[in-house]
């Protein structure tokens, strides 16, 4: 009932959610965390929500989590609070959006990684005529 008045009543859903927030149902943790971020404007709470929701194994606070980091609203605690990290454990609780970000986090970092290897390769590639020309000029 709450997360259906979260979309039509959001100011009646808040004191239901925050009920089941107490009674720790880890679903309520996610669509609290969103009305803190939406319509509170209060991103630390959101955060500490989709946090204690990833605690508790909710896959959608895990993707709202991975979110509020792509956001730069927060920072991950440690490997296993990465995007990616967020998204994999998600998807293998059978969430779809965690699933579709998972796979287009993974393409995205591919890329990043390719061009990091290339700017390596090219920074070695200018040291070495870099060199060749201090190399001329020493022997002039």
């Amino acid at each position: 009932m709450a997360r259906a008045l979260q979309f039509i009543d959001r100011k009646r859903a808040f004191p239901i959610l925050q009920k089941l927030v107490n009674q720790r149902y880890p679903a309520a943790f996610d669509n609290i965390g969103s009305i803190f971020y939406f319509d509170q404007k209060n991103p630390e709470a959101a955060v500490a929500s989709f946090r204690s929701g990833v605690d508790l194994n909710d896959s959608d606070s895990m993707v709202s989590l991975a979110e509020m980091i792509d956001r730069n609203q927060t920072m991950p605690r440690g490997p296993a609070e990465t995007k990616l990290a967020l998204y994999h454990r998600a998807a293998g609780l059978g969430n779809t959006a965690g699933a579709r970000a998972e796979q287009s986090e993974s393409q995205k970092q591919g890329i990043d990684e390719r061009n990091r290897e290339m700017q390596i390769q090219q920074a070695r590639i200018a040291g070495e005529i870099f060199n060749g020309i201090l190399q001329g000029i020493s022997r002039r």
